[in-house]
């Protein structure tokens, strides 16, 4: 009957999942991906080290997504709900086989179920691909339960995959660790599994050491790590597995909320489980929180050290980072042995909430499907110019520097896809300009450094430091020619007929 109940919940909780993953659409880092596939080879988008993230398993997916049905959200919308419901039904798997159908690992898949952590992963390509790694990592855990002469092999493997996917794959070896640590004692987790522990640090320490030589994004001093252990403790991992994350659907992420009445009401609940489980159990209680501490703070540390001031506490705030230490804990949750049963609705209630908080990430629909719809009906052969992205659907702006040099953040990187891609020429008479509710009309443009002198053959162009540049020649006689040269240095233009006698650089808009 307790089984029956969980998968029935489970069952609820995968509907509200999938009806958010079908309501969303691509962001962000998935339209640079879709653009690289059809503007660079292969190997550039797949074996690329994007932001200090080495994912070729994840990067292939998205390739070939990208080349057969670019900007099509179906397929990655079917890929992302086998990732969300596989997800939630491993994890409840995985605690059946290490601790029964109790009501102590009930109540944590239901929890799980309902974590709305996961759910911000889910929704987005690039995010829920790198959350294969959390599945496989649950996938090894059902697997060490009850090990067999294989096992080892399997997990390595296993391991060794999901690195592919996102480097969170080195919590392998803890995670899994901890989980057979809380279910079946130090020593005996350490006996029934030795030669896949083995396994797995061999595994670890390869993966670590290739990833040595890879290049790291820029590391801002000065990031307070205790700011960013209180956002992700109270702001972040305790916050969203009690099933409350307040959702910003423009910007697609959790509503940053700063530290004060409300991290103490959290905290405040928080510590009255935790008096109820030192009067009870002490000493599982004792061993669930410092396991849930210390990985806790392996995750932010893991980010703030790494990332430096680009992460700080804002990105410790966002559940996604922390996903590993809510794991963990809700494992450790499932390890207590209740004796008061209605624990289960206690926990289905909860259930309710984060159910809501995941259907809110629903509403409204994603602003990307009617912008490309009303973009992809100009008519064919209009000369377009490269325009700032709306920032609700690619909010990052900036080049690859390495040859050859790439802008990304603009309108090109959204429509340069397909076999049949939007015109950018670097010249036009007349370019037009998509606005941000997809709409099509002509370019603005707003002079910043003007020029006048007569020039003729090739004309000579001002510098100009600035995200997107547009260049207007104004030619004897009356004419204009827009330029729309690409990042970096501007080269002297040639130009046939008229000489120009004025210059004008500047950026699209008002």
């Amino acid at each position: 009957m307790l089984g029956a109940s969980v998968w029935v919940i489970l069952g609820v909780t995968s509907a509200v999942r999938l009806w958010v993953i079908w309501g969303s659409f691509f962001w962000q880092d998935d339209y640079i991906h879709i653009w690289t596939a059809w503007n660079a080879s292969a190997s550039e988008l797949i074996l690329q080290n994007w932001n200090g993230h080495r994912e070729p398993a994840s990067f292939a997916v998205q390739w070939l997504l990208a080349r057969a049905a670019p900007q099509v959200w179906w397929p990655a919308a079917l890929l992302l709900s086998v990732i969300a419901v596989g997800t939630s039904a491993m994890f409840w798997l995985m605690l059946r086989r290490w601790g029964g159908a109790t009501p102590g690992t009930a109540t944590a898949t239901i929890l799980f179920a309902a974590w709305p952590a996961t759910m911000l992963a889910q929704q987005w390509l690039s995010a829920g691909l790198e959350a294969v790694a959390l599945l496989l990592m649950l996938v090894a855990g059902w697997l060490l339960a009850r090990p067999r002469r294989w096992t080892p092999v399997v997990v390595g493997v296993l391991c060794a995959l999901a690195w592919t996917f996102h480097e969170r794959a080195v919590y392998f070896v803890p995670v899994l660790f901890a989980i057979a640590w809380l279910y079946s004692g130090l020593w005996q987790a350490w006996r029934d599994n030795r030669r896949s522990w083995l396994v797995l640090v061999g595994v670890t320490l390869l993966a670590l050491g290739l990833r040595v030589f890879d290049g790291l994004p820029g590391r801002t001093p000065g990031t307070s790590i205790p700011g960013a252990l209180w956002s992700a403790g109270p702001g972040s991992v305790l916050r969203s597995v009690l099933g409350w994350l307040p959702f910003d659907v423009q910007q697609r992420t959790v509503v940053p909320v700063a530290a004060g009445l409300w991290a103490v009401a959290v905290l405040a609940v928080w510590m009255v489980i935790l008096l109820i489980g030192l009067a009870t159990q002490p000493r599982q209680t004792v061993l669930v929180a410092g396991v849930t501490a210390a990985l806790l703070l392996a995750e932010v540390l893991s980010f703030v050290v790494l990332r430096g001031g680009f992460a700080g506490a804002g990105l410790a705030a966002d559940p996604r980072f922390t996903l590993v230490t809510g794991t963990v804990l809700l494992a450790g949750i499932g390890s207590f042995d209740f004796t008061w049963r209605p624990v289960v609705a206690v926990a289905a209630a909860v259930a309710l909430l984060g159910s809501w908080s995941m259907w809110t990430i629903a509403r409204p629909v994603d602003p990307g499907r009617q912008w490309l719809a009303q973009a992809r009906a100009l008519r064919p052969g209009a000369d377009l110019a490269a325009t700032p992205s709306p920032p609700r659907m690619l909010a990052h702006f900036f080049f690859i520097t390495d040859p050859p040099v790439y802008e990304l953040g603009t309108t090109r990187t959204l429509l340069q896809v397909g076999p049949e891609p939007a015109r950018f020429p670097e010249q036009a008479a007349r370019p037009l300009k998509i606005d941000e509710s997809g709409a099509v009309g002509p370019l603005e443009f707003t002079a910043l450094l003007v020029s006048q002198r007569r020039q003729c053959g090739e004309v000579r162009v001002p510098e100009l430091d600035a995200g997107v540049r547009v260049i207007r020649l104004r030619r004897e006689g009356g004419g204009i020619t827009y330029v729309m040269p690409p990042p970096g240095p501007v080269a002297p233009i040639v130009v046939d007929g008229a000489c120009v006698d004025r210059v004008e650089v500047g950026i699209p808009g008002r």
